[in-house]
């Protein structure tokens, strides 16, 4: 029966073929003959078949919409750059509000975010900060080994991970 479900409907044959046969289980509950109790989850099958294929296209479309409108607005993607800076030997009682503070100085903050040991609930001593790419260099150059909070912070463009 696998077979030929995915023969006759490809990957959601198997779905399919399994819905046609829980139909063929109802005979036992009811008093309907088995090849009605078959017809009958074999017609849902092939319903819950063509939703999901009609909701598989419509979300392709949603996305090829969506590329559409990043590629045709080129000027806002360059004014809204931002690069992620690591910020590493951060001192454990420093908030994210001091570095914001800190860091906002040099250029237009979007996020920070420092890092939380989750057995401790205490900080790990680094974290992420975005902003913009202008303000992230000049963030690079003035903010690396700056005492801050008793200890010298170490400040790098944060790897991307791939």
């Amino acid at each position: 029966m696998k077979a030929i479900g995915m023969q006759l409907f490809g990957k959601q044959g198997m779905s399919l073929v399994v819905v046609a046969a829980a139909g063929l289980l109802m005979v036992g509950n009811v008093d309907i003959p088995p090849q009605a109790c078959f017809l009958v989850g074999l017609l849902s099958g092939v319903s819950m078949l063509f939703l999901f294929r009609t909701n598989e296209s419509s979300a392709a479309t949603t996305t090829k919409t969506v590329q559409r409108q990043e590629t045709s607005q080129p000027d806002q993607a360059a004014t809204d750059a931002s690069s992620t800076l690591y910020v590493g030997n951060i001192a454990y009682q420093s908030k994210e509000t001091d570095l914001s503070e800190l860091f906002r100085r040099h250029g237009s903050v979007k996020s920070v975010r420092i890092l939380i040991d989750r057995g401790t609930n205490r900080s790990r001593g680094f974290g992420f900060i975005e902003m913009d790419v202008k303000g992230a260099n000049a963030a690079i150059s003035e903010l690396d080994g700056f005492e801050f909070n008793g200890r010298n912070l170490r400040v790098t463009s944060a790897n991307d991970r791939h």
